[in-house]
């Protein structure tokens, strides 16, 4: 299953569209590699796309890090 697979799945869960107050509609065009402007969906994609890079997961951490903006 291709990154952009797995997150339309994740983005389908209705347990992750309920937990986070999430809008069907506003799903249907997010993208791996298009900014979506909501927080856990872009660490969710920051995750999938380091994980099929083989990024290391102390840099991982470092971008979500950055992306909720922790020093």
């Amino acid at each position: 299953m291709s990154p952009n697979e797995i997150l339309k799945e994740i983005l389908e869960d209705p347990i992750f569209i309920d937990k986070y107050g999430l809008n069907h509609k506003s799903l249907d065009s997010i993208e791996l590699h298009k900014p979506s402007g909501i927080e856990i969906i872009e660490i969710v994609k920051a995750i999938l796309s380091a994980n099929s890079n083989n990024t290391s997961e102390i840099n991982i951490y470092r971008q979500i890090k950055t992306l909720l903006g922790i020093s």
